[in-house]
């Protein structure tokens, strides 16, 4: 096991390829489902969108946690320390959760790894992983997760949300959303589950007569 203290866990996380060629949600679903599929059983609000995303992620959260509850908060990227991405009521992950999750994964990629020699997880959806299996231990009553691109092949789109958000939607990531705002949105559209709610932006467009 190379990951050893706060410096080791951070330099995995990192060492993990950015993108992978294959757009798909197979590989954090492999992982999750060898940590126990921590995601299942938890309730999220998911925040995608271009602009205002991490705005609305920030006051849902504040709201939520003015009532009470336990609140997860997802968010990307840091301003001035890594533990900021995954936080309970406002409260970074403390380095010990980080170095220890972070442990967990790292065996079970090393185990999908001898069994198959291919496997690979990307560094968001080491995080995603982190994310998810913590506020699991940590027994949230409700997570805020924002989305990190898109939202259809998303490595958090793997959870059942209580209500799905979409912000306003723009030009963005075009090397991976596509070129046109409408295969954009397709990709935003992706996080959007049956039966449940969503929350749309909505723009009037006025047309000079």
């Amino acid at each position: 096991m190379t990951v050893t203290d706060y410096q080791s866990a951070l330099a995995y996380i990192h060492s993990r390829p950015r993108l992978h060629k294959e757009a798909n949600l197979n590989r954090i679903g492999a992982l999750l489902d060898a940590l126990g599929r921590p995601q299942e059983g938890q309730q999220f609000i998911h925040v995608t969108g271009t602009n205002g995303k991490g705005s609305v992620v920030k006051m849902v959260t504040c709201l939520l946690e003015a009532t009470g509850l336990n609140v997860g908060r997802f968010t990307s990227p840091f301003i001035t320390r890594f533990n900021e991405r995954i936080a309970i009521n406002q409260t970074p992950i403390p380095d010990a959760q980080l170095v220890a999750e972070v442990q967990k994964i790292e065996q079970q990629v090393s185990r999908l790894q001898a069994a198959d020699p291919e496997f690979a997880v990307t560094e968001f959806e080491t995080i995603t992983a982190v994310m998810f299996d913590y506020f699991k231990q940590q027994a949230v009553d409700i997570a805020v997760i924002e989305v990190g691109i898109g939202g259809l092949y998303d490595s958090t789109n793997v959870l059942t949300p209580q209500i799905a958000v979409i912000t306003s939607v723009g030009l963005d990531h075009q090397n991976l959303l596509g070129p046109t705002l409408g295969a954009i949105a397709t990709h935003k559209a992706g996080i959007i589950k049956g039966h449940h709610p969503l929350s749309l932006a909505v723009y009037q467009v006025k047309r000079k007569l």
